[in-house]
């Protein structure tokens, strides 16, 4: 695995979740940067702990980021794989529910996933048959420990060392490692020919590349970058415009996206007061 760490590509940390008022006195949700060499792998740990005494059942919103999760359900001694998802999707949390997480960036999906990702898509129930052991059986040995403790930190720290070990001869396909690099590095703001330009390889393989090893079209990942990237750039703007470096080049193109992947335009977003994760 490479030492260095691309701050370009750094920058893609995207948003996964809108601030949910309903759970602002229920739960406590809390994320955690992983080590300094997982930083091109692992975007971050997440932990999800429901307030004593609190009962509820309140589904929350999550955008699609072109990542994909491991959760522990800490209470039933449970673990799975949320694969990537393409649209806007519901995570019921409950209380009495305490949830760990790992969210993986794109360029880990290959490596870590030993099936096809698009059989993963849109999909992340335990009761599918994607149980972590079985869909990463070189994590068996982390699940098995996670899922024996409560502590939090000691958690924290099994992921760092499990991690560390598991991508410790971490390797993708060269030519898909190269496009998802330049994708991030742009923002999502380069078309699917100048990628088979600067490859050497053919539009129809880059969509094989991206539907077996990644689970998504290439289209949909650019949109869904492109869309993160401008999300985020609205927000830290507070400015309800484009950002032609982005890739959108007049507002209607925006507005669909944000339709699309976020069922808000992105005047609704700036009137909101506050998201995770930014």
């Amino acid at each position: 695995m490479e030492k260095k760490l691309n701050k370009k590509i750094l920058k893609y940390r995207p948003i996964q979740t809108l601030k949910n008022d309903l759970l602002k006195d229920r739960i406590i949700h809390q994320e955690f940067f992983p080590r300094k060499e997982l930083r091109e792998l692992v975007a971050c740990y997440w932990v999800i702990k429901s307030r004593e005494g609190s009962f509820f059942s309140i589904n929350q919103k999550l955008l699609p980021d072109n990542c994909v999760d491991i959760v522990f359900d800490l209470k039933k001694r449970s673990s799975y794989v949320a694969g990537l998802w393409d649209k806007t999707s519901d995570f019921v949390i409950s209380g009495g529910r305490d949830f760990a997480g790992i969210r993986f960036l794109p360029k880990a999906i290959p490596f870590l996933l030993k099936t096809n990702a698009l059989e993963l898509t849109n999909r992340c129930s335990l009761y599918n048959g994607f149980e972590t052991a079985s869909v990463c059986p070189n994590l068996k040995t982390m699940v098995e420990k996670v899922l024996n403790l409560n502590n939090y930190q000691t958690i924290l720290e099994i992921f760092n060392d499990e991690l560390l070990r598991f991508f410790s001869d971490f390797t993708i396909h060269p030519k898909l490692s190269g496009m998802l690099d330049l994708i991030l590095k742009r923002y999502g703001n380069i078309r699917i020919e100048k990628l088979s330009d600067l490859f050497f390889v053919s539009e129809k393989q880059i969509s094989r590349y991206f539907k077996h090893d990644i689970g998504i079209s290439p289209k949909k990942f650019i949109r869904i970058v492109r869309f993160q990237s401008q999300l985020k750039f609205l927000l830290a703007s507070g400015k309800n415009f484009q950002k032609p470096d982005l890739g959108y080049y007049d507002q209607s193109h925006m507005i669909k996206d944000f339709q699309s992947f976020l069922n808000q335009s992105p005047l609704a977003v700036l009137k909101m007061s506050d998201f995770y994760n930014t």
